[in-house]
């Protein structure tokens, strides 16, 4: 996974330099924003953007107690 300032601007980048979309830009519950593309050499990237911070107890998620 590849931190981005910008998930949706940085996918039409992507695309427009012949990357092929995995899959779209989407919001998860544990506070990021990601996408997949495959590039021109076939492989798999994940680009991710954190859009929120969220407890893990509300996405499921547990804390991890030391």
């Amino acid at each position: 996974m590849v931190r981005v300032e910008d998930v949706h601007r940085h996918s039409v980048i992507a695309i427009g330099h012949g990357a092929h979309l995995i899959s779209l830009p989407t919001d998860y519950s544990y506070g990021e924003r990601q996408y997949t593309v495959e590039d021109i050499a076939g492989h798999s990237w994940t680009f991710s953007q954190t859009v929120s911070d969220s407890d893990p107890e509300e996405w499921g998620g547990s804390h991890m107690k030391m």
